[in-house]
C-alpha cells in the first residue's frame, strides 16, 4: 500500500486526491509504522509465555495482539487532527551571465 502510493506521488509532484484521502492514507500509513514496531513485541511475548507455560491457556497472545492496534491507532489519531500542511514553490530563473578566465 504504502510503496503504491509514494511512487504516484513522486511520480504526479503534486497530491492530486484531495485533503480526505491525503488524511486517510497518511493515518493509515503511520499506523503500520507503529504496528510494525509493536508486534514483534507481541510475538516475542507469545513466544516466552509458550516457552515458560507449555501447557498452559494462550488466551494472552489475543488480548496482547488486540492492544498492540489499539495503542498503534491511538497513537496514530493526533495525524488526523494535524492541520493540512501546503508548500507553494516559486523557482524564477533570471538572466544568469557566467564569465569565465583562463590564464594560458
Amino acid at each position: 500500500m504504502c510503496a503504491g502510493n509514494d511512487a504516484i506521488w513522486n511520480t504526479t509532484v503534486q497530491w492530486l486526491a484531495g485533503d480526505i484521502a491525503c488524511r486517510t492514507l497518511r493515518f493509515l500509513k503511520l499506523m503500520a509504522t507503529y504496528a510494525a514496531a509493536f508486534l514483534p513485541v507481541v510475538i516475542g511475548l507469545d513466544h516466552q509465555e509458550a516457552v515458560l507455560h507449555p501447557l498452559g491457556p494462550r488466551s494472552a497472545g489475543r488480548k496482547l495482539l488486540g492492544t498492540a492496534w489499539g495503542l498503534s491507532f491511538l497513537l496514530t489519531l493526533p495525524q488526523l487532527l494535524r492541520k493540512r500542511n501546503t508548500l507553494t514553490l516559486r523557482l524564477e530563473i533570471s538572466n544568469v551571465e557566467i564569465h569565465t578566465e583562463l590564464s594560458p
